[in-house]
């Protein structure tokens, strides 16, 4: 065993260098944050003569009041308050890119203001933290815009006449022998998504909220992702869209950055998924319905979703949680 000055010496430098964050002479151990830093750091050790246990325990902070989902977050990172300057809030959802541009992520109508238009909304200006956690502070509108609206997938309202072929025949032939239609359609809508350019200058760290403030494991980083919550009930189910299944029809062109995307990931009844909001932070619930048909109320209409994922009331969604991503925590047992 080396003299204990010389190890001192050696463990401040693997401290500054973030390997470990503390050690103890009169236990003979030291602490790391991550299990797949024990083999090197006792390696390490032992080739310079040191015999010390390497633990496991999270890095230690001052107990200080936690930043919030809700206030200024820079860099951006999902989870976190984020939304059109003329909306309340949303969920920040993930980061896209589409050549060397930067996109971020969240629901259509986090992102504009009446997402059943056609029509790219007025002002685009999109806020963190959204323009309700902001105080509605339209006086210092530079400190909070992040991204300029740039595409939205148009949600379209179930009455909307249906653009079917045959059924605008039927409806065309009614209309000329002066009857009304008995062609009863709903016009069907199976995400609702958009994206917001980002400002240059404004970072992006590949993470969510909940991980970095300690709510969810950081193995949730790893879990295969899902699509977005976009509706719920007042008891906290959640409705959630498959955004990963049909981002290439929608999205064609563009990359996922984060969440981590592999692609259409299959979810059955049972499974557990689990989300990350502005409002009720990170949450999981098991899957009622992996392919459930849904009236969702927009505002003043309805529109009608097919293939979406509903929860059970476990998933605790509330206003503001709209666009949080979801991933698949585990299957069904």
């Amino acid at each position: 065993m080396r003299d204990a000055k010389g190890f001192v010496e050696v463990a401040r430098i693997l401290a500054a260098r973030g390997v470990i964050h503390g050690y103890s002479l009169a236990t003979r151990r030291v602490y790391v944050d991550d299990e797949k830093k024990v083999k090197f750091v006792r390696q390490a050790l032992q080739e310079g003569g040191y015999e010390f246990e390497v633990v496991v325990l999270p890095r230690f902070f001052a107990l200080s009041q936690p930043p919030s989902r809700t206030g200024v977050a820079r860099p951006l990172k999902s989870g976190v308050s984020v939304g059109h300057r003329d909306i309340t809030a949303g969920t920040l959802s993930g980061l896209a890119e589409k050549g060397e541009e930067l996109y971020v992520l969240s629901n259509a109508h986090v992102f504009h203001p009446w997402p059943l238009s056609p029509n790219p909304p007025y002002n685009k200006s999109v806020w963190q933290p959204g323009p309700y956690d902001a105080g509605y502070d339209f006086a210092n509108e530079k400190r909070y815009a992040v991204a300029d609206y740039a595409y939205h997938v148009r949600i379209r309202s179930m009455y909307d006449y249906s653009e079917c072929p045959v059924t605008r025949t039927i409806n065309w032939l009614y209309k000329v022998l002066g009857r009304n239609s008995f062609v009863v359609t709903q016009v069907q809508n199976y995400v609702d998504a958009a994206i917001a350019k980002l400002y240059g200058g404004v970072g992006f760290e590949m993470s969510t909220f909940g991980v970095e403030d300690g709510e969810a494991p950081r193995e949730l980083l790893d879990k295969p992702f899902v699509g977005l919550v976009f509706a719920g009930t007042q008891m906290g189910h959640g409705a959630i869209c498959k955004l990963a299944k049909y981002w290439d029809k929608y999205f064609n062109g563009y990359r996922i950055l984060f969440p981590k995307y592999e692609g259409p990931t299959d979810v059955g009844a049972g499974d557990v998924i689990a989300k990350d909001g502005r409002t009720s932070g990170f949450t999981a619930a098991s899957v009622i319905d992996p392919a459930a048909s849904l009236a969702v109320g927009y505002y003043y209409d309805i529109a009608w979703f097919e293939d979406v994922i509903l929860t059970s009331a476990d998933l605790k969604v509330a206003g503001g949680d709209s666009g949080s991503p979801v991933w698949l925590w585990k299957r069904a047992e």
